[in-house]
C-alpha cells in the first residue's frame, strides 16, 4: 500500500486576501528528502483563509513557487504575490513583455495583495531639459497589497540606450508632477534605485546639459573658457529645475554666442569643438516641450487677436532692474522671419531676442539684462530693434543697475 503523504502549508500570513474560487494549498513531502510529491491523488483541499491547511492534492495543475506546490488560483493573475511582512522582495512580470525587471522591497506590508508591471512606450512628458532613452520607456506599477514606509524600487536598464549613463536619474510621477527618487546607480550592472512612499508611473531620465557638461571638460579647453562654458550650462540646470525656460534658453544661446566667438581663435575651440558643442546645445533648445520652447519663450499670444499692422511698444517697466518685457504685433498675412534685437548706442549687437519666423499675432519677450554671452551689461540706454521683411522699427529703453 502506498505510503500516505503529508502536504503541509507553512503560511507565514496574519492575513491573506480571499481570491475567488482560491484553495491555500502547500504539496510538498515530508519524507524522502523533502522531494515534491507527484501521487496521482487528486483529494483537494481548501481551510480557512490565513490558516494553515493539511492535505494531498494533485500536482498536475500546481506551480512550484519558493519550493512549495501551490495551486495557480492561489496566484492573482498579473501579478506578483505581496505577501505579509518586513523587508518584502517581489519581482513582478510585464504585463507587456513578460520580463521582470523591476524588484521592489516594501518595508512593511500589512495585507497582502498583488503587484504588477506594466511597460509601455508612452506616458506623462518629462520635465523640461530631461529625455528618456532609447527605446523610451515608462514603468507603471501597482499594488493592490496594503504597506507603509518606504518601497524600494531598483529597475534594470540593460535593454535601453543611453547617451551617458554616469548621469542617469529615477523620476517617479507623483500628483501630476515627476520627482527625483534617486538612491544608487550601478552601470556596471545597469540598474538604477529609488526610494518611494507610493507607486506609480517610473521613469530613467538623463539630462543632455550635464552629458554637454562632461563634454566640455573631456575638450581640454583653456581653463577661462571651460569655467565660462560650463557656467552657463550649470545655469542652463538650475533655471530648468525653478521651471524658468525662458532664462535657460537664454544660457543656451549664449552659450552657442560664445562657442562661436572663440571658434578658430588662438587658445578657443577647433572647427570639429564648436560644431559638436554647438549641436548639443541646439539639441537641448529643440527637444524642450512645444509649450515651452522658443516659440512660446517669445510669446503670450492672444490668438484671439491678430494685429492689422506691425507694432512695436515701449518697454515696460522702463526704466528697468533686471528686466523688462517687450511686446511686438504680427499682422495677419505676413508670417515671416523675425528679428527682435538689442544694440548699444554704438550700434553693436548686445543681444539676440527673437530670430525666427512667427505667425500672426501678439507677443511679449523678456530681456533680463545679460548680452549674447551671458554676462550682465551695464547701465545705460540701450536701442530694440523689430525687424520682419521690410519693417523696421526701433525704440530706446534705460537700464539702471
Amino acid at each position: 500500500m502506498k505510503k500516505r503523504l503529508i502536504l503541509i502549508l507553512f503560511c507565514a500570513l496574519c492575513t491573506i486576501p480571499h481570491y475567488a474560487d482560491a484553495q491555500l494549498v502547500l504539496r510538498q513531502s515530508v519524507i524522502g528528502n523533502g522531494a515534491a510529491d507527484v501521487t496521482s491523488s487528486s483529494n483537494s483541499i481548501s481551510g480557512t483563509v490565513g490558516q494553515p491547511v493539511i492535505g494531498v492534492v494533485s500536482s498536475s495543475s500546481n506551480v512550484m513557487k519558493g519550493g512549495f506546490w501551490y495551486i495557480p488560483a492561489m496566484f492573482p493573475t498579473g501579478g506578483a504575490l505581496t505577501n505579509v511582512g518586513t523587508d518584502v522582495e517581489v519581482q513582478p512580470e510585464d504585463n507587456t513583455t513578460g520580463s521582470a525587471p523591476v524588484t521592489l522591497n516594501f518595508a512593511e506590508v500589512t495585507e497582502a495583495g498583488a503587484t504588477t508591471l506594466t511597460t509601455s512606450g508612452t506616458g506623462p512628458p518629462p520635465p523640461s531639459g530631461l529625455k528618456l532613452g532609447d527605446p523610451p520607456t515608462y514603468y507603471d506599477l501597482t499594488t493592490t497589497a496594503v504597506f507603509s514606509g518606504q518601497v524600494g524600487v531598483c529597475i534594470d536598464y540593460s535593454g535601453t540606450s543611453f547617451s551617458n549613463e554616469s548621469n542617469l536619474q529615477l523620476f517617479h510621477f507623483v500628483d501630476g508632477n515627476w520627482v527625483n527618487v534617486t538612491t544608487s546607480l550601478n552601470t556596471d550592472a545597469d540598474i538604477i534605485c529609488g526610494s518611494v512612499t507610493s507607486l506609480s508611473a517610473f521613469a530613467i531620465l538623463e539630462n543632455p546639459t550635464e552629458n554637454l557638461i562632461a563634454t566640455v571638460k573631456d575638450m581640454n579647453l583653456q581653463q577661462g573658457i571651460e569655467n565660462s562654458l560650463t557656467s552657463k550650462l550649470e545655469n542652463v540646470i538650475a533655471k530648468l529645475e525653478k521651471g524658468n525656460v525662458n532664462a535657460a534658453i537664454n544660457q543656451l544661446e549664449a552659450f552657442i554666442n560664445q562657442v562661436e566667438a572663440k571658434r578658430g581663435k588662438k587658445n578657443g575651440l577647433t572647427d570639429k569643438q564648436a560644431v559638436v558643442l554647438i549641436a548639443a546645445a541646439q539639441d537641448i533648445i529643440t527637444m524642450i516641450p512645444d509649450e515651452e520652447g522658443p516659440a512660446k519663450r517669445v510669446a503670450s499670444q492672444d490668438i484671439a487677436e491678430i494685429p492689422e499692422t506691425f507694432s512695436l511698444s515701449q518697454n515696460s517697466p522702463n526704466p528697468f532692474n533686471p528686466a523688462t518685457t517687450i511686446s511686438y504685433g504680427i499682422p495677419a498675412g505676413k508670417s515671416e522671419h523675425v528679428r527682435l534685437n538689442v544694440y548699444d548706442l554704438r550700434g553693436a549687437l548686445v543681444m539676440k531676442l527673437v530670430n525666427q519666423v512667427t505667425e500672426p499675432g501678439f507677443y511679449t519677450v523678456i530681456w533680463d539684462g545679460t548680452d549674447k554671452v551671458g554676462n550682465k551689461v551695464s547701465s545705460g540706454i540701450y536701442i530694440y530693434q523689430l525687424q520682419s521683411g521690410e519693417f523696421t522699427k526701433s525704440n530706446k529703453m534705460i537700464l539702471l543697475r
